[in-house]
């Protein structure tokens, strides 16, 4: 089932939470703290303010309109400068890796893709809207609610490693010119390297194309 609130899932650990369905969990923060290398990249550092990775503008505009409640729970402007405070969590971390959330927007997605059980792929993008509440959709088309469904995908798994492939996804089915930061989406560039200390260990091994991003 849905948690009632959007933070459960990322603050109160799995036993809280309703809606996660496989996560990383760490059973003691002072012997076995491994999400904490994830959370630390974006939660803030109180002593001076500042993240290791900051948001971007667009989604910080996205998250903040329509009154929605995530924009004003999960990030914050600092004098220009975009924090995502989604991971703000002291105690211990479990990592949600997929939770109903996802699920409900892929079936969304999907139904539409397929003129499908519209009604049910607008009950669950609503769920997910009305959670965050944002104004509800009324017998939607099915190409409104791919856009919603993309949308909400933007915004709930924000910093979840998930945008990337998302809009990669995106490209092969629907805008095969996409531009990601100014650069086509498949340039040989966007391949995560291996690392040198994998190359020098194996002389077979060989590495992932390079370039063609600038």
């Amino acid at each position: 089932a849905m948690d009632t609130d959007f933070n459960t899932k990322y603050r109160s650990g799995n036993e809280a939470s309703k809606e996660i369905i496989f996560s990383l969990v760490t059973s003691n923060i002072n012997f076995d703290n491994a999400n904490g290398g994830f959370r630390d990249y974006f939660r803030v550092n109180i002593s001076d303010n500042t993240v290791g990775v900051y948001s971007s503008k667009d989604i910080f505009t996205a998250a903040n309109s329509n009154d929605d409640l995530r924009g004003k729970s999960w990030f914050k402007d600092a004098s220009g400068a975009y924090i995502c405070t989604k991971f703000d969590v002291d105690k211990a971390y479990n990592n949600p890796l997929i939770h109903l959330t996802e699920i409900k927007l892929i079936r969304a997605e999907s139904a539409a893709e397929l003129g499908q059980n519209l009604a049910k792929a607008t009950d669950d993008l609503n769920e997910i809207k009305v959670r965050a509440g944002v104004p509800e959709l009324t017998t939607p088309p099915a190409v409104t609610i791919i856009n919603e469904s993309r949308r909400e995908r933007y915004i709930e798994l924000y910093f979840e490693n998930n945008r990337l492939h998302e809009l990669k996804r995106e490209a092969i089915k629907d805008n095969p010119n996409l531009l990601i930061r100014g650069v086509i989406w498949n340039c040989p560039g966007m391949v995560c390297q291996l690392p040198d200390s994998e190359l020098k260990g194996n002389p077979d091994m060989l590495p992932n194309p390079q370039g063609g991003c600038n």
